[in-house]
């Protein structure tokens, strides 16, 4: 009795201790304006969305020469975002770290103090590289289009030429878009090549809503060796979860499971789809009415559908529209012959998170067994892969 009541007054003070620990921050703003204040938040992603959620915010005291130190508690190795004014940074702490930060205007911030800041400040500069490679140019035509479509149809007669005209630029953000997921593409293997190149620590996390199913067999090997050191930091079981969600969506894997209601309300399960005997192949389609690229594809899949249901096709599109109500509406406008169903919960569903849900148009090419063999095929890629499926 009396060795377990040492035993347990010595775990309870490794415990407090562990809840008492802290991490000191110093640093220097330059120039600093009084009346400004330096914040600092933990940032933790949401696992359906792939956003960063932030705590409240815990204000650091800076003095008149823009100098800060401040000791922060801390219960485990953490991530952290600081703002001063519109400069923004990310940063790694563990218990007892000594951290230095350096925030100058029209500069990025510089955190130093640890290996893991280090890796952090060159996934920025990485991201940043690749950004201007693949994505900036076309990112900003398409807001350059937005902006000409909002001018054209404000300036239109009557309803008849804003209808002519939204066709038009439905069809012009469409192969924008299409460029974007192809560029999007190319960014993401270049990014798991560059992830590929980092030794494992908690730094990965800042990579976290760049995680595709491609990159997942690596990434895992990674977040395995970081589970090995740190089994019960949140941050890293929050990691090794979602590789394990990811590694179900490589190719050739049976394809996570869908329940969701069908516009009569009826729940409509992807397996019983698929278990079907006259369905072949089905393609998983997510889509919303908001999504130009979606409408414009719903136009191909109608051809496809009209040409390959009797030999086996089918299609279970899932509508991540905001409003019901705008889902119905376009369902009995056009009518399309596939079925149907709609993720109340939007982003926020259950589907979302196991099929990694960030962009749309996406889709999955499933066979008879369910697995998944082809994915994000649109357009002429879709019809080239259906007509070797059916016709040879």
């Amino acid at each position: 009795m009396k060795n377990f009541i040492i035993l347990f007054i010595s775990v309870s003070s490794w415990l407090s201790s562990q809840a008492q620990a802290n991490f000191s921050l110093e640093g220097n703003i330059s120039p600093f304006q009084q009346g400004q204040s330096c914040k600092l938040y933990r940032l933790v992603y949401d696992d359906y969305s792939n956003r960063p959620k932030l705590s409240e915010a815990r204000v650091i005291q800076v003095n008149a020469q823009g100098h800060f130190k401040q000791n922060i508690p801390i219960s485990e190795a953490s991530v952290y975002y600081i703002s001063y004014q519109k400069q923004e940074g990310m940063l790694i702490a563990n218990p007892k770290d000594r951290l230095q930060v350096t925030i100058k205007a029209g500069k990025p911030i510089v955190i130093k103090g640890s290996e893991a800041n280090r890796q952090v400040q060159g996934f920025y500069q990485k991201m940043q590289e690749l950004d201007k490679q693949y994505i900036h140019d076309i990112r900003i035509e398409m807001g350059k289009l937005k902006i000409a479509q909002q001018k054209a149809l404000q300036a239109a007669k009557d309803d008849l030429e804003r209808q002519t005209l939204q066709k038009k630029f439905t069809k012009s953000s469409a192969k924008v878009m299409a460029r974007l997921s192809k560029a999007s593409k190319q960014f993401f293997a270049a990014m798991a090549q560059y992830l590929q190149t980092q030794p494992p620590s908690l730094a990965l996390y800042v990579s976290f809503s760049y995680w595709q199913a491609s990159n997942a067999t690596y990434l895992r090997g990674s977040i395995e060796q970081l589970f090995q050191k740190m089994p019960h930091n949140s941050y890293v079981k929050q990691m090794r979860q979602k590789i394990n969600r990811l590694i179900k969506l490589q190719l050739y894997k049976p394809a996570p499971e869908i329940s969701l209601n069908n516009p009569q309300g009826e729940s409509v399960k992807l397996s019983k789809v698929i278990a079907q005997s006259k369905n072949k192949y089905v393609l998983v389609d997510f889509w919303a009415t908001w999504c130009a690229p979606c409408i414009v594809e719903n136009q191909n899949l109608i051809a496809l559908y009209d040409k390959y249901a009797k030999m086996g096709f089918e299609i279970y599109a899932v509508s991540f529209d905001r409003k019901k109500e705008a889902w119905l509406k376009y369902l009995d406008k056009y009518k399309p012959a596939w079925l149907q169903v709609f993720a109340s919960e939007g982003f926020q569903s259950l589907t979302s998170l196991e099929y990694n849900l960030r962009e749309f148009p996406h889709n999955l090419l499933l066979d008879s067994k369910g697995r998944i063999i082809a994915k994000n095929l649109f357009g002429n890629a879709l019809k080239e892969k259906l007509a070797l499926l059916f016709e040879q």
